[in-house]
């Protein structure tokens, strides 16, 4: 397949791209806007200056986008059973449609990111983020790989939205951790929250659970679980912790909610 090497680029709205080969971008004052029909075939872009795609069919192989501490977005939705792996750097990272919903991708990948945005529903086999700021707006379904959060600021999961995870959760931040109202989150695996500097929020009718696994939740300062929240640990152990590296003694647990660790066979 062919290698093409293009400065900056840009496609209108209603038009259609293919790239077959790995794509590299020089570094000038322009990103790289493809507003239309865009197929990556089993290639690694790298790019400066911002790279914005339009609807994104992944084919062949796995894709890998590296913008090189710019932002990547994506202004409609992402299929195809690909692995995707994105690099920004510093760079935000935003969805605005929804990712896998015609044909599930397979392992979303982020290796480095400033503020990453779901604004829709994702379905991958994995998800694995390591960022800033994290805001899950949208129903996330794994099929195989768990999901996995690392940030250095906080994550926040809308209000109810419905995640299904085959595999683990971990989600660890330095900064605030909250699942909105009537937000529900299903692991076939263990639950790990972990805010290693501000607080763990679950609000009104929130739900989570680990269907074989543990259920950890740590917070720095308060741990806050508000009325009808329920989490539920099966085949595993319900910890909660609080405040165990707190300096300002800030640490405390506010437990409204409804706590349960059940044997096998138990609802």
């Amino acid at each position: 397949s062919s290698s093409p090497c293009v400065r900056y680029g840009s496609a209108s709205a209603g038009s259609s791209v293919r790239f077959d080969g790995d794509v590299m971008l020089g570094n000038g004052n322009t990103g790289t806007m493809l507003a239309g029909n865009v197929q990556l075939d089993g290639l690694t872009w790298s790019g400066h200056n911002g790279l914005s795609l339009g609807t994104v069919v992944l084919s062949g192989a796995a894709v890998s986008l590296n913008s090189n501490n710019s932002a990547i977005a994506f202004t409609g939705n992402v299929d195809g059973g690909q692995d995707l792996t994105l690099t920004a750097g510093i760079g935000n990272i935003d969805f605005d449609a929804a990712v896998g919903s015609g044909t599930q991708i397979g392992d979303l990948t982020i290796v480095s990111a400033g503020n990453v945005f779901f604004d829709a529903l994702v379905h991958s086999t994995s998800v694995s983020i390591n960022g800033t700021n994290l805001a899950l707006n949208g129903d996330v379904t794994t099929t195989g790989g768990g999901l996995t959060a690392s940030l250095t600021g906080s994550a926040t999961v809308a209000e109810s939205t419905s995640s299904t995870i085959s595999g683990a959760v971990s989600i660890t931040a330095t900064g605030s951790i909250t699942f909105s109202s009537a937000a529900t989150l299903s692991a076939t695996g263990a639950v790990l929250l972990k805010t290693t500097g501000n607080s763990l929020t679950l609000q009104s009718d929130v739900e989570l659970s680990a269907a074989a696994g543990n259920v950890v939740l740590e917070a720095e300062d308060s741990l806050l679980l508000h009325p009808g929240s329920m989490v539920t640990a099966t085949l595993g152990e319900l910890i909660l912790r609080s405040g165990l590296d707190s300096t300002d003694n800030t640490g405390g647990m506010t437990l409204d909610g409804t706590l349960r660790a059940l044997a096998a066979g138990q609802s």
